[in-house]
């Protein structure tokens, strides 16, 4: 639901925002780094925070997080993330939205 928010909605993103081509990768991501050790979550979590107050205005992010708590997103992960409740959920969800 939340990336089909922002799908249709992309100036969520503060007009500003320009992205461009540098001709070469930017960074490369093999698994394992920085994001995905527990020791650092508090620093990632810190480094996205710091990332989305930079790029979308307190107001649209706002409506983001209504829209997470209305859609009940932490049932939703739990329910998708569940052995037993998995294929339920993603049936339920095939139903919805076609």
């Amino acid at each position: 639901i939340v990336s089909w928010f922002f799908k249709r909605h992309p100036e969520y993103f503060k007009e500003k925002t320009k992205f461009f081509y540098l001709g070469f990768p930017v960074c490369f991501y093999e698994g394992g780094g920085m994001s995905e050790s527990k020791a650092n979550a508090k620093r990632d979590k810190n480094e996205y925070k710091l990332a989305v107050r930079g790029n979308i205005p307190i107001f649209k992010r706002f409506i983001y997080r209504a829209a997470l708590i209305l859609t009940l997103h932490k049932l939703r992960g739990a329910l998708a993330n569940n052995k037993a409740t998995a294929k339920f959920y993603q049936k339920l969800k095939g139903k919805m939205y076609g």
